[in-house]
């Protein structure tokens, strides 16, 4: 099987429209990659860019990053499907939420959407010592946030996709942007330790769902940025935690806006 990223991100403005696109999605020639965000978007070239490779053996240990305490992420709801241009968004419902984390208050689950490769191959945005993984869930967290695009509903249970929270006590934490345009650096991204195995038959039902739609969603992943002097901590005593599965959840208060 291969392993799954999980990131969740608190903002709460509509994704900035533009010609904008991942090369896998349409010719070069067409729209602008991610090399050449910074020609449509400026900050896309900020010193505080994600995602980010995380060195394992430079993280700070933080005793202020505690537990989260997730609410809501039992309970089948019906969810909003989004199309957009260049992804899928699940609309999550405002009973969904997540406290704790050394964040202040609560904060509610927006939406997710997912970045993965073709085949198994590499996908995730972010990486680990390098090491890059098949898939990447993203889970925003925001505080006001509207939403537009093509619309079906769903029933959906969040924890059928996320381990417990006993499982993700351990994390990384770090101060980094959107990962798509127009990159605003206002993100707290929270990098958990725990992966999530998923078949190789599995990704690829994703991969023809999306197809069958008409839109080419793999290999939608921005290469990782600079670090640029910024300090990647960590909840726990990391050096004696196994590298054996990692879920990523980015969370940030993004007063104006990933």
């Amino acid at each position: 099987c291969v392993c799954v990223c999980v990131c969740v991100c608190l903002c709460d403005v509509l994704f900035s429209p533009g010609d904008w696109c991942y090369h896998s999605q349409f010719p070069c020639d067409t729209c602008k990659g991610p090399d050449e965000w910074t020609s449509l978007f400026p900050t896309c070239g900020g010193q505080s860019q994600s995602p980010i490779n995380i060195v394992t053996r430079r993280v700070q240990y933080d005793p202020t990053l505690t537990p989260f305490v997730f609410e809501g992420y039992d309970t089948v709801s019906s969810i909003t499907v989004q199309k957009h241009e260049n992804n899928v968004h699940f609309v999550l419902p405002p009973e969904v939420g997540v406290q704790g984390g050394g964040l202040s208050g609560r904060y509610k689950a927006t939406q997710l959407h997912l970045h993965w490769g073709i085949d198994g191959q590499p996908g995730s945005e972010h990486r680990v010592d390098g090491e890059q993984y098949a898939m990447e869930v993203n889970l925003s967290l925001d505080k006001n946030v509207l939403y537009s695009g093509n619309q079906t509903s769903i029933d959906f249970r969040l924890n059928d996709i996320i381990p417990a929270a006993s499982d993700l006590s351990g994390y990384y934490r770090y101060s980094g942007s959107r990962t798509t345009p127009s990159c605003e650096q206002n993100v707290v991204w929270t990098v958990f330790f725990r992966t999530i195995p998923v078949s190789r038959s599995q990704l690829n039902s994703v991969s023809r769902l999306w197809a069958a739609a008409g839109r080419n969603s793999s290999r939608t992943f921005r290469p990782t940025q600079r670090l640029n002097g910024r300090t990647v901590s960590c909840s726990t005593s990391a050096l004696f935690v196994p590298w054996t599965a990692l879920v990523w959840l980015s969370t940030t208060p993004c007063w104006d806006l990933l």
